[in-house]
């Protein structure tokens, strides 16, 4: 609808200038970095370890758990993601994604995990709104 109503240069240009915004950049990398912390905290395992390659266990449920966050609360390209979490390629994010897609509640240990990702989804959306505010 914006498009229709401003077109698309317009809103290229709009898009491009808030990038570019200092103040924006580092909102967004707290964002990030406060993700990776909360998951890690949750799962008790350290944020670096969700840079890792060939983790397993309680490790990458808080990577898996981190991927979809950060798509969630950011928006944030499969590339992007690779890229903040050291990943070789994309396939691990559509993997989680895929994976936290077809979690059911009924499932002991997917309750288990869908019930710290409400948690932690709770605490970034508090954070974003606190990053927000500051902003302001």
């Amino acid at each position: 609808k914006t498009l229709s109503n401003v077109g698309l240069k317009r809103v290229v240009v709009a898009i491009d200038e808030l990038n570019e915004e200092k103040e924006f950049i580092e909102i967004h990398k707290s964002i990030i970095n406060f993700i990776l912390k909360e998951c890690a905290n949750e799962f008790m395992v350290e944020s670096i370890e969700l840079k890792r390659k060939n983790i397993r266990g309680t490790t990458a449920d808080a990577r898996s758990m981190s991927i979809i966050l950060l798509k969630k609360h950011l928006d944030s390209r499969h590339q992007d993601i690779v890229n903040i979490l050291n990943l070789t390629n994309h396939t691990v994010v559509s993997h989680a994604i895929k994976k936290f897609q077809e979690l059911d509640f009924n499932v002991k240990v997917d309750k288990k995990f869908l019930e710290i990702f409400n948690t932690v989804d709770k605490k970034v959306y508090d954070y974003k709104i606190v990053q927000n505010k500051t902003r302001k």
